[in-house]
């Protein structure tokens, strides 16, 4: 195997699958030194971790906690309209309590992700701007991959427009 395609295979194992040096490397059939070698670099491990701890993963988690809150919110309701059936004042005030105290909780985890969605998501303009340089770059560098590039793009789109139409 061609020592590029070797990289671009330890590559995959270990940024976007997200092994070990060791288990891409041995997967790819490289040895730890030139594995670790690549992933210094090219700077793998920043990306790595750039993908798992990115917007989009943040954002997952926070919404994943936030779930685990609504589940539990719905658990202890349904707690306290058996502590009032039940008349156990007592209990009841304790479960409203933790009612509060989660409602709490997700309010702050919603403005939370209010925030990172916030920051952390570029603008329509940015975006525009940078793939209008990427497009001129790909123009300058690779013309024919360009003009393939474009039309692959207007199939998509007219394939999508239909789809909505």
């Amino acid at each position: 195997m061609a020592k590029e395609e070797s990289r671009k295979l330890f590559y995959i194992y270990f940024v976007e699958h997200g092994l070990t040096a060791k288990e891409a490397a041995q997967k790819a059939n490289v040895t730890e030194t030139t594995a670790s070698r690549w992933v210094d670099k090219y700077k793998m491990k920043a990306e790595r971790d750039a993908r798992i701890f990115g917007t989009n993963q943040r954002i997952e988690n926070v919404r994943g906690v936030l779930g685990a809150l609504a589940e539990e919110t719905m658990e202890l309701t349904r707690q306290l309209r058996e502590a009032n059936e039940q008349n156990d004042r007592g209990a009841a005030k304790d479960i409203r309590m933790s009612l509060a105290s989660l409602s709490d909780q997700a309010a702050k985890w919603n403005k939370t992700l209010a925030n990172i969605e916030g920051k952390e998501r570029i603008t329509l303009s940015v975006y525009l701007h940078v793939m209008e340089d990427l497009f001129k770059a790909m123009y300058a560098k690779h013309p024919a991959i360009y003009q393939q590039l474009i039309s692959f793009q207007e199939e998509v789109i007219h394939t999508k427009a239909a789809e909505l139409a």
